[in-house]
């Protein structure tokens, strides 16, 4: 434990503690046990967490294959023997709890380009190796579209894009791969997304165009958001929330449930902490032993902080609703437990560097 990054460690208890909190207070109310569910997956989580602190993080990544096979398999599994829910198939039913493949996909596709890009970054200027790892991420992400899940899809993207950044190709060939992604993009608002994934794009061009409709649920989330005003209305007593007014208020839309019952002060810390989080990340990795940690951290960073990014705006109405939760915040086991798990892997990068191995 001496070489632990306890800030880090601290803000996350801190987002953990803030996210059962508003769980509970919705759990109370409405009489649902996600609450309970969620310190079981917490309790996993942690046991995951220092289990991954421990281990050394390039001994893991010897299996990032190995994980990336797995991720496609479950990916393939779930569009066969998910349990389909608002026309989705995103969950694979294991007795009394739901396995979220695409969260274990967001590991694997780290681990494998943090390797890929490490063994391949004297030649990454190369196009080959360039479309090689666009290949490692389309798979991934054109299984999700199917499920579909433009979120996750997203934040698919976000985590190579972010990589990529930090290499050193050539400019020509990002400009070719945006035109082709635009292309990518094109074919998918026709082949993958569904009639209320479009709405929601539209929606937010102009909200008020369905206010009882597509447009109800940001509406609700801005009103949740605002009535909080500064000290909030305390917990248990959130109206839109616990009147059942906001839609997904335990996951898509937890932040409304947040600032509305701790309002402008309960919302600055939780965002405080989520940037204590980020720039002990980015210091990891800058101070990592090597490219490895470098970009093994470096996924984790974006990987998080760009999903509390496009959450919170979702929440506030400044992007459309994508279905992307607030890490270690929103309900979800398969959510928690490999975040906690990028997070262990981020802690074993700095128990390594601060020991010289």
């Amino acid at each position: 434990m001496k070489r632990f990054d306890f800030v880090l460690l601290a803000a996350i208890i801190l987002i953990i503690l803030a996210g059962l909190a508003t769980l509970y207070s919705i759990g109370v109310t409405s009489g649902e046990s996600i609450f309970s569910r969620q310190l079981l997956a917490l309790g996993i989580g942690l046991a995951v967490f220092f289990t991954a602190a421990f281990l050394d993080y390039r001994a893991v990544s010897q299996y990032a294959r190995f994980f990336y096979v797995l991720a496609v398999v479950l990916l393939i599994a779930v569009l066969f023997i998910g349990g389909e829910v608002r026309g989705s198939n995103r969950w694979i039913p294991l007795g009394g709890f739901n396995l979220q493949p695409v969260e274990f996909a967001k590991i694997a596709l780290i681990l494998v380009l943090a390797k890929f890009f490490t063994k391949k970054r004297g030649e990454v200027r190369d196009a080959k190796v360039l479309t090689h790892s666009v290949v490692f991420m389309l798979i991934l992400m054109v299984l999700v579209l199917l499920q579909p899940d433009l979120g996750s899809a997203i934040m698919l993207f976000a985590i190579w894009a972010t990589l990529l950044i930090f290499t050193p190709v050539k400019k020509k060939h990002i400009a070719v791969l945006l035109v082709l992604l635009l292309l990518v993009g094109a074919a998918g608002w026709y082949g993958f997304l569904h009639d209320y994934q479009k709405d929601r794009i539209l929606t937010f061009v102009n909200p008020e165009a369905d206010p009882q409709g597509t447009g109800y649920n940001v509406r609700q989330s801005i009103i949740a958001v605002g009535s909080g005003e500064f000290l909030g209305r305390g917990l248990g007593r959130g109206f839109q929330s616990h009147l059942k007014f906001l839609p997904e208020r335990h996951t898509d839309f937890i932040f409304a449930s947040f600032a509305e019952e701790l309002g402008f002060l309960g919302s600055s810390l939780l965002l405080v902490a989520f940037g204590l989080m980020f720039w002990r990340l980015i210091l990891i990795a800058r101070r990592s032993a090597d490219s490895l940690g470098f970009y093994l951290v470096l996924g984790v960073a974006a990987l998080i902080i760009i999903q509390v990014f496009i959450n919170i705006a979702m929440n506030i109405g400044l992007m459309p609703v994508t279905g992307i939760t607030l890490p270690l915040v929103s309900y979800g086991g398969s959510s928690l437990i490999s975040t906690l798990f990028l997070l262990g892997l981020a802690q074993s990068v700095y128990r390594r560097s601060q020991a010289g191995i």
